[in-house]
């Protein structure tokens, strides 16, 4: 993450993270190298029980600085494209504007 970013627990085993300044597409490829990162501490069990494995579910919502939405709507959309993520068997990062019930794109 860069100086600016901010990331910070929101509460149980959910984290937030901001990224002011990143275009969708960055955003996108900055929560996918975060996925295979955390993917990558996945190591064997020492006691032969198999893989502790460790990964990341992530849900990814956007706004340019032209229409700012609250924070609630952003937090709000951000935990749809989680759920997305998680039904979808975990492991993978979804991006609200790519859901179904998202609104159309601008």
């Amino acid at each position: 993450l860069r100086i600016e970013d901010v990331a910070g627990r929101l509460g149980g085993d959910e984290f937030g993270v901001i990224l002011p300044y990143t275009t969708r597409a960055s955003a996108l490829l900055v929560a996918e190298r975060m996925r295979a990162a955390i993917a990558q501490l996945s190591r064997p069990d020492e006691s032969g029980r198999g893989d502790v494995r460790v990964s990341a579910s992530i849900g990814l919502e956007c706004f340019d600085g032209r229409d700012l939405p609250s924070l609630q709507v952003l937090r709000l959309h951000a935990e749809r494209a989680l759920r997305a993520a998680k039904q979808e068997g975990g492991d993978r990062v979804r991006d609200y504007r790519e859901l179904p019930e998202a609104p159309p794109k601008s």
